[in-house]
């Protein structure tokens, strides 16, 4: 669906160490998926739980931000990524 939306996703690790990220990474089917070692974001954010994801709009602004996850914010996050797409 990625491509069908032309979206990009970026996972952000925000890790102590960039070998955890690195071994969990080597674990999982993400191959596309932009995954830069940033744990300097949970300050500059203000992130206190995890995961934590935003959706930017092609101006870089942030039109929304989801703390946490669960099987219904797929959807959610779908309807968000589609009304992004359609701008």
């Amino acid at each position: 669906q990625n491509d069908e939306l032309a979206v990009r996703i970026i996972a952000v690790s925000v890790d102590r160490k960039e070998e955890t990220m690195e071994r969990w990474l080597s674990r999982q089917s993400l191959s596309s998926l932009e995954t830069p070692w940033a744990p300097e974001l949970l300050d500059a954010f203000g992130v206190s739980s995890l995961p934590r994801s935003w959706m930017i709009d092609r101006q870089g602004v942030v039109v929304s931000s989801h703390h946490g996850y669960d099987d219904q914010d797929a959807a959610v996050f779908e309807q968000e990524l589609r009304r992004l797409a359609g701008e």
